[in-house]
């Protein structure tokens, strides 16, 4: 190992509190891409737990009976990495799912599906079931055993190595909604939670009625809308009264989705305070492109992952900062884009910080299987430095960290992304770079660029299932966007006012089903000037 240079960090202070990071799926064995990176002066180690089932990293499984907790393989692997790198501290991508034995005694709480079953296949994991989100029996155990962590982490000792804690459930832990490459979720605990949701929206039998052109539905008898229902809309666009039922179902879905993260981080920061920085991956409204069965197994789960109730997140005050991979509409060096899945000006406006998953392939790697989307491999040395730098220049640009991810053994064979010595030192040299840059520069700094795109949640929501209106006019352009001579910021609706807009020389806006309240409210708020 004497290749490598190694090299000390400066200490984080209070404006490099969102340091660069390392991680890569847990797997027991392989530690050298934290060494690796460790040795060019990475401290923050972003890994795999859970307080009760990682579906993906069952080996962890921390709740092994109804009475039993034990975090010891846990613990095994956090002594191994730090036997190696002793200064290291954690930010556990923790994962808050139930374990096989929790599904065989609650199977009224399970997820199901069109046709009445509860078993369904998932990429990555033998498991067959899983809880319906709006089971309140699975969501009380889940607060109790987050909590149950919280105190464990404190009395044992092990909070003193704890950077941050990150909320993880779904489809690889990115909250996508688990089988919705099906027709989900037909339980009887959502359907109680959608017409609970109704009660809210509609507040009378005869509202209702009026809005789904059914003369005959009532608060207490409406039902989940079949697959049939779900998928029907006019070309691109749901119609109304016919299809509201399915949009109002569509909005369940993520407002179930987000009830489940705010729990969670409301037991976080009821047990344990500001002790911990608090992040989660969700958001991912650039990347709502299309419903097929792809992404509905892989990230954010397509148009029904769940993921358009970004703006309660951002409200709610909970988190210090969001996640996500970078795009994969196109990540090739010479023209591909670098940015997040996030409306990344909101999520800042709100106070929150961003962290992008640098899992760029480098050229020591053979390419990545061929998929629906880009991984961002490079075939030279020189070529998987400068993506590196683009890396590097657009979180000093655009006030986001990242953590480096080894993801070989995890897409294809096991291969070492950090293991050649120039790279390795280049990156030794952006963490320096990044901490001094990021040390200078006041915590309040943001962008001001003169092209905005503004996305409306509700608007996604509307698009039938069969749509590719949005990955034709927004996910398919980003490359462009990027390119087009002068960077974009991307907004929600609901945070466009004439103050944040109000420096702007052209805005795209993608928000087709607008009520006229809200239209004239988003124009007066671009149309400012």
């Amino acid at each position: 190992m004497s290749a490598f240079t190694e090299v000390q960090p400066q200490p984080l202070s209070k404006a490099t509190r969102f340091p660069l990071m390392a991680n890569r799926p847990c797997d027991g064995g392989h530690i050298t891409p934290f060494l690796a990176l460790y040795r060019q002066g990475v401290r923050i180690f972003h890994i795999d737990a859970t307080c009760t089932e990682d579906i993906y990293h069952p080996e962890l499984r921390a709740w092994v009976q109804p009475d039993k907790f034990d975090y010891s393989a846990q613990e095994a692997y956090w002594h191994k990495l730090l036997a190696q790198c002793p200064e290291a501290r954690f930010c556990l991508r923790l994962y808050v799912g139930t374990p096989p034995w929790w599904d065989k005694m609650h199977p009224m709480e399970l997820q199901r599906y069109a046709d009445g079953r509860s078993e369904h296949s998932f990429q990555r994991t033998e498991r067959k079931t899983v809880p319906s989100l709006a089971s309140e029996v699975w969501l009380k155990d889940a607060v109790r055993s987050v909590e149950r962590f919280v105190k464990w982490l404190e009395s044992s000792g092990w909070a003193e190595k704890i950077w941050g804690l990150f909320l993880c459930y779904g489809i690889t832990w990115e909250w996508g909604l688990l089988g919705c490459d099906d027709s989900l979720d037909y339980s009887e605990p959502m359907r109680l939670r959608f017409r609970r949701g109704l009660h809210e929206i509609y507040q009378t039998d005869e509202a209702l009625r009026e809005a789904w052109g059914d003369s005959t539905v009532s608060l207490a008898s409406a039902e989940i809308p079949g697959p049939d229902a779900r998928m029907c809309g006019d070309g691109d666009f749901r119609v109304f009264p016919r299809d509201r039922p399915a949009f109002d179902f569509q909005r369940c879905l993520s407002a179930v989705n987000v009830d489940y993260l705010l729990a969670l981080a409301k037991t976080v920061r009821d047990h344990a305070g500001k002790r911990y920085i608090l992040g989660a991956f969700y958001g991912y409204t650039l990347s709502a492109r299309e419903h097929n069965k792809f992404l509905g197994r892989h990230g954010p789960g397509g148009l029904q992952g769940g993921h358009h109730a970004l703006a309660r997140v951002l409200e709610s005050g909970l988190f210090d900062f969001l996640g996500s991979p970078y795009i994969y509409v196109n990540r090739d060096l010479a023209d591909g884009v670098l940015i997040e899945h996030l409306p990344l000006h909101s999520v800042q406006a709100h106070g929150l910080h961003v962290y992008l998953e640098n899992d760029l392939w480098s050229f020591t790697t053979p390419p990545p299987p061929q998929a629906e989307i880009s991984m961002g491999h490079t075939t030279t040395r020189d070529d998987s430095i400068a993506h590196q730098r683009l890396a590097l220049a657009q979180a000093l640009s655009r006030g986001t960290s990242f953590w480096w991810t080894e993801l070989t053994d995890w897409f294809g064979p096991y291969a070492e992304n950090f293991s050649d010595p120039a790279l390795l030192e280049a990156i030794g040299r952006h963490v320096r770079a990044y901490a001094q840059v990021t040390g200078q520069r006041p915590a309040s700094s943001q962008t001001r660029n003169q092209i905005a795109l503004v996305l409306d949640e509700e608007s996604i929501d509307a698009l039938a299932l069969g749509s590719k209106l949005f990955l034709r006019e927004v996910y398919q352009q980003l490359p462009a966007w990027s390119w087009c001579g002068a960077p974009f910021d991307v907004w929600l609706a609901s945070d466009a006012t004439a103050a944040t807009m109000a420096h702007y020389r052209l805005v795209y806006v993608f928000a087709p089903y607008l009520g006229e309240v809200r239209r004239t409210a988003l124009a007066q708020a671009i149309c400012n000037s």
